[in-house]
């Protein structure tokens, strides 16, 4: 497992794919002074029994289809962001539980590697992965201050999980 410096609440990241990590997400965390302890799952490092003094839990995706996509949310479940090719982007449960379909994590850089490679998640949907490239490296300054803006929403959700809890 790998650990982040922070001193503060601690979240547990499972990831399964070395190219998949928390990227931007993980910047805002860590610079508000969470520890991330990263399972990377995919080198088939094993997941610990209870979550015990983490206050969060991240689990990142990896490969995916770009036809995949919730169109109809669980009982109970908020809606936060919404987009046009999708209607729920990203949804609460409960307190504390929130979920995402877009990729929150992703700068210029990591869009641009996709791109290089087999076109990431925009080749099997036909999509132009050197037009998708060229559109978020234009769009990278809001796209990191949307982006932030959720981390750090999320950030202050683990932050009160963790003081209602004493960890």
């Amino acid at each position: 497992m790998k650990q982040t410096e922070a001193a503060g609440p601690a979240v547990l990241v499972v990831q399964h794919e070395e190219d998949a990590g928390l990227g931007l997400v993980g910047e805002h965390l860590e610079r508000d002074g969470l520890r991330l302890d990263v399972i990377r799952a995919g080198r088939g490092e094993a997941l610990p029994e209870t979550l015990g003094g983490h206050a969060g839990l991240v689990v990142l995706g990896g490969s995916i289809n770009c036809e995949d996509e919730v169109d109809r949310l669980p009982a109970g479940a908020v809606p936060l962001p919404a987009g046009d090719d999708c209607p729920y982007q990203a949804f609460r449960v409960g307190s504390a539980g929130w979920a995402v379909q877009f990729h929150p994590e992703a700068g210029a850089d990591t869009v641009a590697a996709w791109a290089a490679g087999d076109g990431g998640p925009l080749g099997p949907a036909g999509g132009d992965p050197a037009g998708a490239m060229a559109s978020v490296r234009e769009a990278e300054p809001e796209l990191r201050a949307v982006r932030g803006a959720v981390s750090d929403a999320w950030g202050g959700v683990v932050r009160a999980h963790a003081h209602a809890r004493g960890i």
